[in-house]
This record gives structure tokens, C-alpha cells and sequence, in this order.
């Protein structure tokens, strides 16, 4: 069936030649063509050999003219040296319409000069929206192939997440699961994977990093750290003049206390908190670091300074 496939015509026509496995670019110029959008479509909803040709041909097309998937970590290596600097790296998560989303990318991409992004997709996205890795290493380098784009094409598996209710029931074939698709992509051209398991987090427990030796009190750091934010806040915030001398007291001491009742809450309230506390201190700072400095001491009226007397 394979050998049936490859003496049909391809849509690219004598613009390409293939020979023993080995592919040739004749015409540069179709690539960049409508021609193009038949070939990537056949590697998209085509069947079977007749898929799988059009998925193996746009790769070796991209290969013979400069269009290859890329590793981003040497890149990411050099910038944490600080050998390169001065720029960013997007990352685009492509999903729905991807060839046409893809074009407009990399059209852009041309326009800017921009060497550096990375085209990326989900486990989860990889699951309802249909798109398995071959296909989708297909869709990325035929979208460059037709914009005229030419160098790596940085495509990244993105929160390759293990599922937490899944774990929970078989946490081996969960697991396995993972790096089974991993596996899938990266021989379809993902050269970077995101492997995420933030999700097996349990944040309805305290974060207690350890136990202090000889009396086995819990270290948790998190609601410390929230008490030192209230404190600040408290610092930051007037009191009013008008204010009970006792509710001033009970106000000044109240974090303290919060440190206390919390300190055995969830981990994820004491994060929220704490977070909620330092946007009130940046938004506090933000606020008096853009008010209008006033004189300080008595402003005399002009209208009230005695005039001297005019001679006659």
C-alpha cells in the first residue's frame, strides 16, 4: 500500500523529487503556494499510508530547505549566562485553526525579524481538541514552509500534566501515561517538553517543611512569612486619630495573633492571604509615591499680608 502511495502524484507536483527516501526541492517558490495548503490537509484528514507519506514529506522538505524542529534549551542556557540578552522568547500556545494560526505566526515572525518562539500545545489541548504530535509537527513546519519562513521551528510540549483524580486511582498508569506521550512527542519533533505534576499539590494541608527536633513542632514558613505582611501593612496603613487607645492595641497586636490562629490552616489560604497582602502594600506604596507633596508649615494669604503704604 506504502509503494502505491508514493507513485501517486503529490500536490506539490515535479516541484519536489523524490528517490530513494531522499527528497529534492526543484521549485522553492511552490512551497509558498496554495499547493501547499493541499499537502498539509492530506497530512491533517488523509488516512492511513496516504497521512502518513504527507506528514514524512513536509519533514523532509522542511529539512532540505532549512525548516527543522529545535531544541530552545541552548538558547535558554546562553541567556542564563548571560551571553545573550535583550529580548524575549513567546511562547504561543496553537489550538484551534492551527495551520491558519501557524501562517500568521510566522508571517509575522518574518516581518519582525523574530528568530525566537516557541509553538506549543497541551496534554489537555492534545486531548479535546484532536491533535496528536505527528500531526501537529506537520501542521507547525507546513505553515513555515508556506509563509517563506526558513530556520528552527521551536515546538514545545506544554503542561504535559499528570492528572490528579487519575494518580489518585492508579498513580503507576497515570504516570506511565505521561511518559508515554512524551515519548510520542518527542519523536514527532517536540525537542521540548513541559513536564508538570503541580497538580498532585495538596494545598488544604499546612506547608510544614519539617519538624523542629526535640519537641516535634511543625516549621510551616507560610504563615510567618503572612504575619510579616500584615505587620508591614498594618505599618504602612494610618491609624485614625479618633481611634479607642485599646482597639489601637488590639489593631497594632492583631497579626500576631493571626500568625497564631493560622498557623496550622491550609497552605493555600496562607498563600492567598499572603499574596492579597502584598498587592494592598504595592497598591498602598503606588498610591502615596503619586500624591501631591504639600508645603509643610502655615500658608499666609496674600490677601491677608498687610500692604505697605505708598508714599506721597
Amino acid at each position: 500500500m506504502l509503494e502505491q502511495v508514493k507513485t501517486r502524484p503529490s500536490p506539490l507536483g515535479d516541484a519536489i523529487r523524490v528517490e530513494n527516501d531522499r527528497v529534492t526541492v526543484v521549485r522553492e517558490a511552490d512551497l509558498t503556494s496554495a499547493k501547499m495548503d493541499a499537502f498539509v490537509r492530506e497530512a491533517v484528514f488523509g488516512t492511513g499510508d496516504a497521512r502518513d507519506y504527507a506528514r514524512w514529506l513536509i519533514w523532509e522538505i522542511g529539512e532540505a530547505v532549512g525548516v527543522r524542529p529545535a531544541s530552545i534549551n541552548g538558547l535558554y542556557m546562553a541567556r542564563g549566562k548571560g551571553a545573550v540578552r535583550g529580548f524575549t522568547v513567546p511562547a504561543i500556545n496553537v489550538r484551534g485553526a492551527a495551520y491558519d494560526t501557524a501562517r500568521a505566526i510566522f508571517r509575522t515572525a518574518i516581518k519582525l525579524n523574530a528568530g525566537a518562539f516557541l509553538l506549543e500545545i497541551a496534554r489537555s489541548e492534545i486531548g479535546y481538541t484532536d491533535q496528536r504530535p505527528s500531526e501537529y509537527v506537520a501542521v507547525m513546519l507546513g505553515a513555515a514552509l508556506r509563509e517563506g519562513f526558513r530556520g528552527p521551528v521551536f515546538i514545545q510540549g506544554d503542561h504535559f500534566q499528570v492528572n490528579a483524580k487519575k494518580f489518585a486511582v492508579d498513580p503507576n498508569g497515570e504516570v506511565a501515561a505521561v511518559k508515554q506521550l512524551a515519548l510520542e512527542a518527542v519523536t514527532a519533533g517536540f525537542y521540548n517538553i513541559d513536564v508538570d505534576t503541580s497538580t498532585l499539590v495538596d494545598l488544604s494541608k499546612p506547608d510544614t517543611l519539617f519538624y523542629i527536633p526535640g519537641v516535634g513542632f511543625p516549621f510551616n514558613p507560610l504563615p510567618l512569612f503572612m504575619g510579616v505582611t500584615m505587620l508591614w501593612q498594618a505599618r504602612l496603613t494610618p491609624v485614625s486619630p479618633t481611634m479607642d487607645p485599646v482597639q489601637q492595641k488590639m489593631m497594632k497586636y492583631m497579626p500576631l495573633m493571626f500568625m497564631v490562629f493560622l498557623y496550622n490552616f491550609s497552605a493555600g489560604l496562607t498563600l492567598y492571604w499572603t499574596v492579597q497582602n502584598l498587592l494592598s502594600i504595592l497598591q498602598t506604596k503606588l498610591t502615596k509615591s503619586n500624591q501631591p507633596v504639600t508645603p509643610v508649615g502655615p500658608q499666609v494669604s496674600s490677601a491677608l499680608t498687610p500692604q505697605s503704604k505708598k508714599k506721597k
